[in-house]
């Protein structure tokens, strides 16, 4: 058998021919059998031990209205920045359908096992908070009248044994006419009828765990609710769940769906950087300071993108191969990068200029001068990446009067470039658009220290990398 249980249906089994079944637990809660020819008079007393295979849905898929969809389409007019974005979306339109809210309703039986004492107060309390559309109980009497009201439990908790309550305003109808409920009745608050005039209620279970009325009125004070009434409930179930009226129906959705996925692939321009793997590697400006690598703007690019990243940044390291402690420089690590990588990242030479360390010629092979260092890194880069993406990030002037000699040390790496093949290069100097002088910017984009970026600083240059990047 394969099929949903719902939690007002139990699984009962009987064993045939003296069968003994063995059971998980005992129970004094006993549970009447009121259907079927062989179960009548029956109790179920025990839960069974058995094994059960329970399917249970692996992923629960989104949906969208129809609103969303004409939504959807709509945020197309707009360029979308990034492959990312679009890819969701295709993703999200994919999965598309009707949703609809599906409700059945269902009458339960209380079979009337005998009549109440006069001036009873017998009730419905549920193990699960269930909405009740009607509910109609059951009477000795034909005419007369009754009255009913809902209590709820002084402590907040379902209702159990010794439990007290406190009732709401009583209402009064006639013997024969259903409850009109029409909402959901809570663990916490039994259902409680009143037999007026000597009226006779039938109960269903009468039972010695007494729950106290407490509530001011006269007609309740210092009451009980002796037992579960008989009658009549209807209760009602709501279930969401993709529904089709029609196949006309499934296809006719299944058309706007690909005419929104059209329409999102003329609208939005690929991103070769999905899926991409991106390594950058430098000094404090790449690894990010105090910043951790994981708020980094090159992780922010990453992340942005579908990329995966690893960053290759030490603090206060060198472009040249002098060590800062026990740090190697730029030109003896690079190597140590993975080798998969199809985008890189250079950003260092700002510690090389505070060192004043040798820029030498152009054409220099001593890797403890700029150039030198920079011609063995352009060359080097080259040949461990022949199909990846190459750039370098210069650093930028800090302050006026180190401007001529940061310009020169920028000279250089865009001179190394060129001269080893073209390499692009992003030059804070000319288009990083942070001026450490402006007191009002630096405070809101870098650390303080005349030097590194802030939080907000790594979100704000993250973009202007990330356009360099894509043009690489």
């Amino acid at each position: 058998m394969e099929q949903t249980l719902k939690p007002n249906q139990t699984l009962i089994i009987h064993g045939n021919d003296e069968s003994i079944l063995t059971y998980a637990s005992d129970s004094n809660s006993y549970f009447y059998c009121t259907n079927g020819t062989k179960t009548i008079g029956q109790f179920l007393n025990v839960s069974l031990s058995a094994y059960a295979e329970l399917v249970l849905p692996t992923e629960t898929p989104i949906y969208a209205t129809k609103e969303e969809l004409e939504q959807a389409e709509a945020d197309t007019d707009e360029k979308l920045d990034s492959y990312a974005k679009s890819e969701a979306l295709d993703d999200y339109v994919k999965r598309i359908e009707i949703f609809e809210t599906v409700t059945w309703e269902e009458t339960l039986e209380f079979e009337a096992k005998s009549k109440t004492t006069a001036n009873s107060y017998y009730g419905i309390n549920l193990q699960n908070d269930i909405y009740i559309k009607t509910f109609t109980p059951a009477f000795s009497d034909t005419v007369g009248t009754f009255t009913w009201c809902v209590a709820t439990s002084t402590d907040g908790e379902p209702i159990a044994q010794g439990s007290k309550m406190t009732i709401s305003e009583w209402t009064e109808q006639e013997i024969g006419t259903a409850i009109e409920f029409n909402n959901t009745l809570l663990t916490t608050q039994p259902l409680i009828v009143y037999g007026n005039d000597d009226s006779i209620l039938m109960y269903y279970n009468k039972s010695n765990d007494y729950f106290k009325i407490t509530g001011t009125s006269a007609t309740s004070a210092g009451q009980y609710l002796t037992g579960s009434l008989a009658g009549e409930i209807v209760v009602q179930y709501t279930e969401e769940e993709t529904v089709f009226t029609s196949k006309d129906d499934h296809n006719a959705l299944q058309e706007e769906v690909n005419e929104v996925k059209e329409n999102i692939a003329e609208n939005s321009n690929p991103n070769p950087l999905y899926g991409k793997k991106l390594v950058g590697i430098g000094d404090s400006m790449m690894q990010g300071h105090s910043i951790s690598k994981a708020n980094g703007w090159l992780a922010k690019i990453a992340d942005r993108n579908g990329m995966t990243y690893v960053n290759y940044g030490i603090n206060g390291t060198y472009m040249t191969n002098k060590l800062y402690g026990t740090s190697e420089g730029v030109v003896d690590r690079y190597s140590e990068m993975d080798d998969d990588a199809d985008y890189i990242l250079i950003f260092a030479g700002t510690n090389d200029i505070s060192a004043s360390v040798t820029i030498g010629d152009e054409d220099s092979t001593d890797e403890s001068e700029f150039y030198g260092a920079l011609n063995s890194i352009c060359q080097g880069l080259m040949s461990k990446y022949p199909n990846g993406k190459i750039g370098f990030i210069t650093s930028h002037v800090r302050s006026k009067s180190a401007r001529t000699k940061t310009l020169n040390y920028i000279e250089a790496i865009e001179t190394a470039c060129q001269n080893n093949g073209g390499i692009p290069v992003f030059n804070n100097a000319k288009n990083g658009g942070l001026c450490y002088w402006n007191s009002e910017q630096a405070a809101q984009l870098t650390l303080g220290d005349n030097c590194h970026y802030s939080a907000e600083g790594m979100e704000w240059f993250s973009w202007k990398y990330e356009a360099f990047l894509r043009s690489l």
